[in-house]
């Protein structure tokens, strides 16, 4: 924030440079793609795998069965995704494992190059009764290319892991298995033996994966859970402050803590190193320093981030990382910083200076580097535009401020870390849309509007924080890199619209446009027009009070025929005529901005019964049905996709024909080829198997003839 404090500035220049952006297919896998979906002539969806370039999840729209019998059905699946994987020759995927539960087959294929299993390459396909291929999710390791010859042999590398054994286990002189497996690492393949050796405590063995070319070790694992290490070894604990020195007028003792018993302050969610020396040791985890030594800090930030982790965003489903390195004692001691290039976050000290304090010790300065881990992990957001100073880099600030005030349910940050630079989502000293655009756009001071829009939707009645909350969340995954707060806005929306059934659409868009973010929701206030003709007598009806939106409408009009609509005009006044019983007409108002639809109907009365005529099949129709003139109506909705109705109105018996044309004149469809009676009609018609384009019909009906044109958009 400003010169002095960058507090927090993922956006700043030097600090915030997201070195990898998300994955997405390269032109082979995308032709791959555009091949698999013509051929299957299905919906498919596919999220990509940041670190490997190939999809996390495949789904159809529609289950697709490749096969009626469920293995050969998922294992034809995986030859058609081929392409899509960029597997080669020496690439193949090997059923290991089939659960099934209520007819439903849950199939694991492991990942294998040249015959040897590629650790963490998998898929597991979902396969409904009838061998319909729902999903399949999992991971895939392309472009290996290694010798599989091992230079250290079984025994070599078992001696390798006898030589480094675990802290505190004694591993025994025995194998219970190996195996030679592909193990990526860092975006380099490994050739490896993966042994698995018993240790001195009963049920327990680890697991090492030793480098086949040199002996070195990759990784070892007790293949027991944490809680069994708390038997062996003394309970962990720490002095940390809960809050702030401001709030806490004395540091809180903590056990257990959530530590890995490693030695050091580290856990699932938490690696704390100390930038100003050696970081914290204790063999019994007992990390219970004064306020005065160095190794404090690293011991309330490990606290405040496993707190967060675990009491927070494990419970709104955030899974996109699962451990951060925190660094305490960061030279920049009047500042915190996440950085996107190593995704670390460090805290300075405040280095004595008037004003500042240790980041480290306020709990939501903690929680805030956090968050912007958790905003880049998901939306990616960089927008280089006047050196940061723009609503991207507002909305990470503003994100950043909310979740943390969210789960401590306090509105103001940096209490302690830096008061001078205090934010405060209930009173921000940038409050609307129009003050941020006559500031100089800093990041921070435009998050203080955006944390405040969305501690709006949290204290809404009608929202509620659980709902604010989640929805918040949902919407990061649909932001655009240079994200604007409208676009925000709209993915809020949209995650209502998937998770919470369009309830809160409406109050949504009114908190944000309380700030001057977006457009109100759009409303009808009824229909204008008189309530009762007379036989002949024609009226004009017009939209009542319309409030919200954009501004830019378009309008369809309709009359009731039993349980259908029957499309009428597109102007903004329709008239009617002809009444000779009750109808009902209605307006739809569509913004073209924002996609919303607003509609009204209204009553038209009439008392006097008027004679019968002939109809079509004997049936009888009153005048009230026969209109005035002959009227080809624009099709609704236009554009389509892939339907459309199209309606028409003849005011004689006669023949009538309606075809549909492409734009080199070639025929199409034929709707309609028959004998009508007087009356309105609608057709529908559906171009699902038709290319998207410009496309045009043609009514004749007597010496009436209409064109018009209608686009289909796919």
């Amino acid at each position: 924030m400003k010169n002095i404090l960058s507090f927090l500035l993922v956006a700043f220049i030097g600090i915030f440079s997201f070195t990898s952006g998300q994955i997405s297919p390269d032109s082979i896998q995308s032709a791959a793609l555009s091949n698999l979906r013509a051929k299957m002539k299905n919906g498919l969806g596919v999220n990509w795998n940041e670190k490997t370039g190939t999809p996390d999840i495949i789904r159809f729209t529609i289950p697709h069965s490749f096969s009626s019998e469920p293995v050969a059905s998922a294992k034809l699946f995986l030859k058609e995704i081929k392409g899509v994987l960029k597997a080669e020759i020496n690439d193949e995927l090997v059923l290991q494992r089939t659960n099934k539960d209520d007819d439903i087959h849950y199939m694991r294929f492991g990942q294998f190059y040249k015959n040897i299993p590629v650790c963490g390459g998998e898929y597991l396909v979902t396969v409904l009764p009838g061998g319909k291929v729902q999903s399949a999710s999992g991971k895939f390791h392309k472009n290996i290319s290694i010798d599989v010859k091992p230079t250290v042999n079984e025994k070599e590398a078992f001696k390798s892991a006898i030589q480094n054994p675990p802290k505190n286990v004694n591993l025994k002189d025995s194998l219970s298995s190996s195996r030679l497996i592909i193990y990526p690492k860092d975006s380099v393949y490994f050739l490896a033996w993966e042994l698995e050796i018993p240790s001195s405590q009963e049920g327990e063995e680890w697991i090492y994966v030793i480098d086949a070319a040199n002996g070195i070790v990759l990784s070892k694992l007790s293949t027991v859970i944490n809680e069994t290490f708390s038997v062996m070894l003394p309970t962990s604990q720490a002095n940390v402050y809960l809050h702030h020195p401001y709030i806490d007028a004395n540091y809180t003792y903590m056990s257990p803590i959530n530590v890995d018993y490693s030695g050091y302050i580290q856990g699932t969610y938490a690696n704390v190193v100390n930038d100003a020396t050696s970081r914290a040791y204790s063999s019994i985890s007992d990390f219970t320093y004064s306020t005065s030594d160095t190794h404090f800090d690293e011991a309330t930030l490990f606290y405040h981030i496993d707190n967060f982790r675990r009491n927070f965003w494990n419970g709104i489903g955030f899974t996109a990382f699962t451990q951060i390195t925190a660094h305490a004692h960061w030279a920049n001691s009047t500042n915190a910083q996440y950085s996107g290039t190593d995704h670390h976050i460090r805290f300075g000290d405040g280095g004595g200076n008037s004003g500042f304090n240790s980041f480290a010790r306020e709990d939501k300065a903690v929680m805030h580097e956090y968050t912007h881990a958790v905003t880049d992990y998901i939306a990616h957001l960089y927008n280089a535009a006047n050196n940061g100073y723009n609503e991207t880099y507002a909305i990470h600030e503003g994100n950043s401020d909310y979740f943390p005030g969210t789960f401590t349910v306090r509105t103001v940050i940096l209490e302690y870390a830096a008061t001078a630079y205090q934010r405060n989502m209930l009173s921000p000293r940038i409050a609307t849309y129009t003050a941020y655009l006559g500031s100089n756009r800093e990041p921070h001071d435009g998050g203080e509007l955006w944390s405040a829009s969305l501690w709006d939707l949290r204290i809404n009645s009608h929202i509620g924080s659980t709902m604010a909350d989640f929805l918040i969340y949902k919407g990061l995954f649909g932001l655009p890199t240079s994200s604007t707060f409208l676009q925000y806005r709209q993915a809020i929306m949209n995650a209502d619209i998937n998770y919470g059934s369009s309830l809160n659409i409406k109050h949504i868009a009114h908190s944000f446009y309380l700030r001057g973010i977006g457009t109100d929701s759009l409303g009808l206030g009824g229909i204008e027009g008189p309530e009762y003709l007379a036989f002949k007598q024609q009226g004009s009806y017009t939209p009542g009070n319309i409030t919200g939106g954009s501004g830019s409408r378009s309008y369809q009009w309709y009359v009731q025929s039993g349980s259908s609509w029957i499309a009428l005009g597109t102007a903004q006044t329709q008239t009617m005529g002809m009444v000779t019983s009750d109808i009902v007409i209605r307006c739809d108002v569509h913004d073209n901005v924002t996609g919303e639809i607003a509609s009204a109907q209204k009553i038209i009365y009439y008392g006097q019964p008027l004679p019968k005529i002939g109809g079509d099949n004997g049936e009888t129709k009153t005048l009230a049905e026969i209109p005035e003139v002959y009227s080809l109506m624009q099709n609704y909705p236009n554009p389509f996709n892939p339907s459309t109705s199209i309606s028409y109105m003849l005011p004689d018996d006669g023949f009538v024909s309606l075809k549909i044309y492409n734009t080199l004149g070639e025929e199409i469809a034929t709707l309609v080829n028959d004998f009508k009676s007087a009356g309105y009609y609608s057709q529908d018609w559906n171009g699902g198997d038709l290319p998207s384009g410009l496309y045009i019909y043609h009514m004749i009906a007597g010496k009436f003839t209409a064109t018009k044109k209608m686009l289909l958009t796919k």
